[in-house]
């Protein structure tokens, strides 16, 4: 018996005992819950696997017995881990870590196949494919790696282009074979005078697409060509080379303003060359014949700046200015005008045309079109593009109506947005057969580019060598031949070359001319007219005419590089077969270039370019006196220069 009592406080003892077995019980229940979520984990990704694969011949399959047996000892094994979990109390992390490789030892070996796999190193890979996977519809986890994203479609989707209704709802016009129609015949009437001036044109017939866009924009102008509360509908027109594009705008502007009674400039015409500005200019003198109306050009080849602006504000008997009634220019010399602020003023204006609307587009950096629009709209609001609203139709003013007109009309949604186009109609002219363009499911085309009727087109495969005696076979026996060169320097060793030919080989008939844009303005303007007449064989020219000039009687055409651009294709093979004649065109190409331009022409829905031979027996025939001449050639190009 003790001395003394001592009475010992053993509450903190039992509290942290019994705060051992809570956190090992946990850890238990948490750790069988983990293990049991992996083994059905495993269980499903195995079964999910050999179904999709259907390979279930490689696994090996085992009998009845042996898997009631198997059952048997897992649930001996489970039942003695068990017990050995609640004897023992985890204390620290290396414990966790060896009931963790514990519980996979015991997963592999209740899976002996995938144990057998591994130790093989056997492991297929396509089952464990996550691309494959995902086609079959399994899930997005395999193994221990988790598949982001939705599920895989390796199918290509196929995109189909949104464009504007006005562009896919187009009015489509006859090819310019079809009947033609007397100008007595259209309505609203044409006015006499005009008939009589087109007569002295030799023109008693419209094509189709002046059939179809002349009366659209005469009934826009039958109440006048002042104030309009409801603004008319912006045109483009997308017509092949020589369809009569030019007298489509022409004669309906020219008939709209003989009813003007102050003159103002009422009519601008844009185009992006002088040459094809010099051509309109001559369409609008012809018919403003016999008429008050006065048409200036103004694309700095009649002299400087100055000189220019007093035909814009010439003065009159009475010593007031009057402005001209219509204005031909290029861009560039369009800015120099409007950007000195003097008296061009196009607070009148009433139709800005847009020829060879693709290629100004383009140039539109310039920031021509907004200082016109800047120049119309400088005493008025200007009107928002858009739906029309009850403020906007009770507001009179002077509509600006853009007509657009081009052989290949962009569709591109982007570059048409910065013509700022008020509800347009567009006219697209070709036959069905011939367009060419972006093509949808239901056969339509947009945004397609069109070829004249009666052109047939050629390719001649050729090495670099062997083009220039391409060219003297197609062109010696020829007259009114247009050959396109890349460049400049091209175009005038061409021209030295051929010239030097026909003088060795005797032909003082046949002549050879350079056409570029270095040339001065009074020498190509000879050049087109001697060629016109006939007195100049074959023209060698580079870009410069490849767009809207319209040159009578040009029978063939040969494209002595490949185009990059199929526009600039369709634009240069234009030259000829024009106001439904026929012609030829022949492009030179090698044989690493055959592949890109017939590509280049099937994405464009085209595929009617023929291959064409060139005789042996020609080429032997021409090679003699081109040899003998080859070396003549630099020293000429030194004298020129």
């Amino acid at each position: 018996m003790a001395l003394f009592l001592i009475n010992r406080y053993t509450g903190d003892e039992n509290s942290i005992e019994n705060h051992r077995k809570r956190t090992a019980k946990n850890t238990l229940e948490e750790l069988q819950k983990k293990a049991k979520e992996r083994k059905i984990e495993t269980e499903k990704i195995g079964n999910d696997i050999f179904t999709a694969t259907n390979k279930l011949n490689d696994v090996k399959i085992s009998d009845p017995e042996n898997s009631e047996k198997k059952k048997k000892n897992k649930r001996k094994r489970k039942n003695s881990d068990s017990e050995n979990v609640e004897e023992n109390h985890f204390s620290n992390k290396n414990d966790f870590d060896k009931e963790k490789e514990k519980k996979e030892t015991t997963e592999l070996e209740e899976k002996p196949e995938l144990k057998e796999d591994l130790n093989n190193n056997n492991v297929p890979t396509t089952p464990y494919d996550p691309i494959s996977l995902f086609k079959q519809g399994i899930g997005n986890k395999v193994g221990s790696f988790t598949i982001l994203g939705e599920e895989i479609d390796s199918s290509k989707v196929k995109v189909t282009r949104h464009l504007p209704r006005w562009i896919t709802d187009r009015i489509i016009i006859d090819d310019i074979k079809s009947e033609l129609q007397l100008l007595t015949d259209v309505e609203p009437k044409i006015d006499p005078v005009l008939i009589e001036n087109l007569k002295e044109l030799g023109i008693v017939q419209l094509f189709p697409v002046q059939q179809k866009v002349i009366p659209f924009i005469l009934r826009d102008t039958r109440r006048g060509i002042g104030e309009q509360t409801f603004p008319p509908r912006d045109i483009c027109v997308s017509a092949p080379t020589g369809s009569g594009k030019t007298m489509a705008f022409a004669l309906p502007i020219v008939q709209a303003l003989m009813q003007r009674v102050v003159p103002a400039t009422r009519a601008l015409v844009v185009s992006p060359t002088r040459e094809l500005s010099a051509q309109i200019y001559k369409v609008f003198t012809a018919l403003c014949r016999n008429t008050k109306l006065k048409c200036v050009l103004i694309t700095g080849v009649k002299g400087n700046l100055q000189q220019e602006q007093r035909l814009l504000t010439s003065i009159g008997k009475n010593g007031v200015r009057y402005p001209p009634d219509i204005v031909v220019a290029t861009p560039g010399r369009l800015v120099d005008h409007l950007s000195e602020e003097r008296e061009f003023d196009l607070t009148k204006l009433r139709f800005l045309v847009i020829d060879e609307a693709d290629r100004m587009m383009e140039q539109i950096k310039q920031r021509w079109l907004t200082l016109v629009e800047d120049n119309v709209y400088k005493n008025r609001t200007k009107p928002v593009p858009g739906s029309l609203t009850i403020r906007s139709v009770t507001q009179s003013r002077i509509p600006l109506q853009k007509l657009l007109f081009s052989a290949t009309l962009s569709a591109d949604p982007e570059k048409l947005q910065q013509l700022n186009l008020f509800q347009p109609r567009l006219f697209s002219a070709a036959p069905k057969a011939l367009e060419i363009g972006v093509k949808t499911e239901d056969d339509n085309f947009i945004g397609k580019y069109t070829t004249p009727v009666g052109l047939e087109e050629y390719l001649i495969k050729c090495t670099p060598g062997e083009k220039p005696l391409a060219v003297l076979h197609l062109a010696l026996d020829k007259s009114r031949v247009l050959c396109f060169a890349g460049s400049i320097e091209t175009a005038r060793r061409l021209t030295v070359l051929i010239q030097l030919y026909a003088e060795a080989a005797g032909k003082s008939d046949f002549t050879c001319t350079e056409f570029a844009s270095h040339l001065p303005t009074t020498k190509r303007s000879k050049v087109l007219k001697d060629f016109s007449a006939g007195k100049i064989n074959i023209l060698v020219c580079s870009d410069a005419m490849a767009r809207g000039l319209d040159v009578p009687s040009v029978d063939h055409v040969i494209l002595y590089d490949v185009p990059p651009l199929i526009k600039t294709y369709i634009h240069r093979i234009g030259r000829t077969a024009r106001a439904g004649a026929s012609g030829t065109a022949y492009t030179l190409i090698r044989k690493q270039e055959i592949f890109h331009f017939k590509k280049m022409i099937n994405d464009a829905g085209k595929s009617k370019v023929k291959m064409l031979n060139i005789p042996e027996d020609s080429v032997k025939e021409l090679t003699p006196i081109y040899e003998q001449v080859l070396p003549s050639v630099a020293e000429k190009l030194k004298c020129l220069k």
